[in-house]
């Protein structure tokens, strides 16, 4: 009650001192007895809220204030993604029976958590790194309290802030379980929502009819686990291994990689098969008394607050109403790892009942594939099927899929499979985690004109922004930026090139449609040159020089591939067979785009400094180009890293966006040059 009616955020517009005075006001209210008064001034400020947004233009125009919140929080991808997401689901008779069903009854007894070791001492600054990785502007749970509320209080010096012992402390003490009991069903529990979701065929599903349940929990249960999960990090990967690649740093990269090499090198075999299998509503539906078993074995620091959490029921909080949970919930910075944890061990059990397994077997977090020959993959899921039911998982097998790689020429019985209910697919058509892996061109074209309407549907969403400098700043910074790097990084240019063409159009088509006038073919050039060239600094999918092009996109899927190697082989026998096929296109390509010849290898560094950022700029060459052109360069100076961590990191770092693109270049040197 008190972080509802005292926390709550003040009317926007107005300035720091003024919000300070409103909380201020606030605080003093409460303190003089008058809790009734500002619970119900609380309420009406909800319900004021909750009635924005109702009808057509209504909607638009609360969209359109939702994503100006968050571009002014520096949240600018999840500003884009609230344009064209459904959003919450309506509060209807149906969606609750929906959201209710998927979390099961309770089934068992209570979980003690006798002999779970107590947790070490947590470090101040593991909870200065919690507390300041709370989202700016995050709602509350159903406590009231925000993460903003709790990052002002600090400083960014925990060494100077006596308040950050109290943080420390309070957070230890929910570690080691020791708050009230009266309290596990709220701290355990959170506030439920529904949220849109999408069919098997990528179409969203009407907000009256079904949603995506998540639980937002307490803000101070986020903290406590966000701290224990940074200490027991290592342990959990040593369990998982290399098979589980959610917790694993570039796992999405690493999972398409090694599907691709897998596939490219047994794609005629006439009997091999890949599996793709459908977990149903994982996170909500296992039990309990799994994952604590593997939470207290191999996340210890994590182990005693987990059971306090998730031993007995909880509540959650569902519009007005208080609803029992008996399982995991899908929020919880925790319910990932243990999800993957009792996975894994799942896992285990399920092979070695198996007279053969599968050749190659990956999964990340509950999205799992098996390939092999058709009869070990049967053999491995009929064992998981078998174990189900004791975890409390559930396979949809309206949702699996087998795919038969040699098509026409497969050789197999799959009866099994398809008296189980899993779909069978005839060829190597194949895409992983929304990333084309295999197939024919028909089967390419259909993936990309799927994407290309999406980022022509987000696109025509930022036009219609009323506020055009929000608009120009979600084209130029979250224009699906982030997804056009995936999958550069995760496939080869000939997979997406009708991708990248498609972006190059709608990024100007959208830039014509802020401006309300079209744009010169050198008016384009110029607007993406950076801003100190007298650009706009838009980012661009490839660098025209004349009449040559050259596409970031070979040079992202050479840094993610070269990147994520290692890893591939150890999921991948015989995958250095492959590997020459796979970047032959990216290879050829940036080779000739190396910069200077042999001749000038041996330049010194500051020679190096003054012809690139001397010649290549005074050319005209756009924001980035020069950074890309070091990168290959770095292939015949291994030294040159150092130079270029000092002089042009920054640029590195900018174009990349979050890809490690200059540490993964500084580790191809002892695998040799590109050529």
């Amino acid at each position: 009650m008190f972080g509802k009616c005292c926390l709550r955020q003040a009317s926007r517009g107005q300035r720091p001192s003024q919000a300070s005075h409103f909380t201020q006001s606030l605080l003093l209210r409460w303190k003089a007895g008058d809790r009734y008064g500002l619970w119900l001034e609380a309420r009406a400020a909800g319900e004021r809220r909750s009635r924005k947004g109702v009808g057509g233009k209504g909607k638009r125009s609360h969209v359109s204030r939702e994503v100006e919140r968050l571009v002014s929080l520096g949240r600018s991808g999840e500003a884009a993604r609230r344009l064209v997401s459904p959003g919450l689901a309506e509060d209807t008779p149906q969606v609750r029976q929906r959201l209710l069903a998927k979390f099961p009854p309770r089934d068992g007894p209570v979980i003690s958590s006798d002999g779970v070791a107590p947790p070490p001492d947590i470090p101040a600054d593991v909870v200065y790194k919690a507390v300041f990785s709370l989202k700016k502007g995050a709602g509350p749970g159903p406590d009231g309290i925000r993460g903003d509320f709790l990052r002002d209080l600090l400083s960014q010096r925990p060494e100077e802030e006596p308040l950050g012992l109290v943080y420390r402390e309070f957070v230890q003490l929910l570690v080691n379980a020791e708050a009230p009991s009266f309290l596990r069903s709220f701290l355990g529990g959170g506030r439920l929502v529904g949220v849109g979701k999408k069919d098997s065929e990528g179409r969203h599903v009407g907000l009256d009819a079904d949603a995506r349940p998540i639980v937002l929990g307490m803000t101070w249960r986020k903290v406590a686990f966000r701290c224990t999960l940074a200490l027991d990090r290592d342990s959990i990967r040593d369990r998982l291994g290399a098979q589980q690649l959610a917790l694993t740093r570039g796992g999405a990269d690493v999972l398409v990689h090694a599907a691709r090499g897998w596939v490219r090198r047994h794609c005629s075999r006439p009997s091999a098969v890949v599996l793709q299998k459908d977990v149903r509503n994982a996170f909500n539906e296992i039990r309990p008394r799994e994952f604590l078993q593997d939470c207290r074995a191999h996340a210890p620091t994590s182990a005693r607050f987990a059971h306090f959490c998730y031993g007995d029921s909880t509540h959650l909080v569902y519009g007005d109403n208080l609803e029992g949970s008996h399982r995991g919930q899908q929020g919880c910075p925790l319910m990932a790892p243990m999800f993957c944890l009792s996975r894994r061990r799942m896992f285990d059990l399920a092979r070695a009942e198996c007279r053969r397994v599968p050749e190659f077997e990956v999964e990340f977090a509950d999205d799992a594939y098996s390939a092999g020959e058709v009869e070990d993959v049967l053999g491995a899921f009929k064992a998981e099927i078998a174990l189900s039911e004791r975890f409390g998982l559930h396979f949809d097998f309206s949702k699996c899929t087998l795919y038969l790689l040699a098509g026409e020429q497969f050789r197999g019985d799959i009866s099994e499979f398809q008296a189980l209910g899993v779909r069978v697919v005839t060829g190597s058509e194949l895409a992983i985690l929304k990333t084309p892996v295999h197939g024919t061109a028909a089967f390419g074209k259909t993936f990309l004109a799927t994407k290309i309407g999406e980022l022509q549907e987000m696109a025509d969403a930022i036009q219609q922004l009323p506020t055009k400098h929000v608009a120009f700043h979600l084209l130029r910074e979250a224009l699906s930026w982030g997804k056009i790097q995936y999958w550069a990084r995760t496939s080869p240019r000939e997979y997406i090139s009708t991708l990248l063409e498609a972006f190059h159009t709608i990024q100007r088509q959208c830039l014509e449609g802020i401006l309300g006038k079209p744009l010169t073919s050198a008016q384009w050039l110029q607007s993406r040159l950076p801003d100190r060239c007298g650009g706009l600094g838009l980012l661009a999918c490839r660098y025209e020089q004349g009449m040559q092009v050259f596409q970031v996109a070979d040079l992202a899927y050479l840094v993610s591939r070269r990147q994520s190697h290692s890893h591939v082989a150890r999921l991948v026998p015989g995958y250095e067979q492959v590997v020459p096929t796979l970047e032959a296109s990216a290879v050829q390509h940036l080779t000739a785009f190396l910069p200077i010849g042999q001749d000038k290898i041996n330049h010194p560094e500051h020679a190096l400094d003054q012809f690139f950022f001397g010649q290549s700029l005074r050319r005209g060459l756009m924001r980035g180009c020069t950074t890309l052109l070091l990168l290959l360069v770095i292939y015949c100076i291994p030294t040159l890293h150092l130079w270029m961590l000092s002089v042009c990191g920054w640029e590195c770092h900018y174009l990349t966006r979050g890809m490690s693109a200059l540490i993964a270049v500084m580790r191809w040197t002892h695998m040799g040059t590109i050529s």
